[in-house]
């Protein structure tokens, strides 16, 4: 299972259409079990400000990074707790590393876990799902 996402550098940094944007990301997403992106999904991130408009229908390094964190974080996260999750999170190369610095992390301790009971591994999942929603409504400080 190949769970890792590219580094900051080896993201293209030349224009890139949407439908080479969507090729691209989705490439990294499908090992993750991550909802595919599509072109109305990705219009749609620009619409809601989750993502800034591509110069001249072209999409930049900065944009792929921010794709891939949404995208992830859309697993487990609404558009508006997302858009909350960015407004908290720095961007450019900084934010993208930090971010993939730490869902490696995360990754690893999870799978180097001895296998646990389904119930146990579900509940915890459902815990860190709820206490996540309450930080970014800011219930918990």
């Amino acid at each position: 299972m190949n769970l890792s996402l590219p580094e900051y550098d080896q993201i293209p940094n030349v224009g890139l259409y949407l439908e080479q944007v969507t090729k691209y990301v989705n490439e990294y997403l499908e090992p993750m079990g991550c909802t595919p992106l599509t072109g109305s999904m990705i219009s749609n991130y620009v619409k809601k400000d989750l993502l800034r408009n591509p110069i001249k229908k072209q999409y930049d390094r900065e944009h792929i990074a921010r794709l891939l964190l949404i995208a992830v974080s859309k697993t487990v996260l609404s558009l508006e707790d997302i858009a909350r999750l960015l407004d908290s999170h720095p961007q450019g190369r900084e934010g993208y590393e930090t971010f993939c610095g730490m869902l490696m992390s995360a990754l690893g301790e999870v799978f180097a876990k001895q296998p646990g009971i389904l119930l146990q591994d579900t509940l915890t999942a459902v815990a860190h799902k709820l206490y996540l929603e309450a930080q970014l409504r800011g219930d918990i400080r």
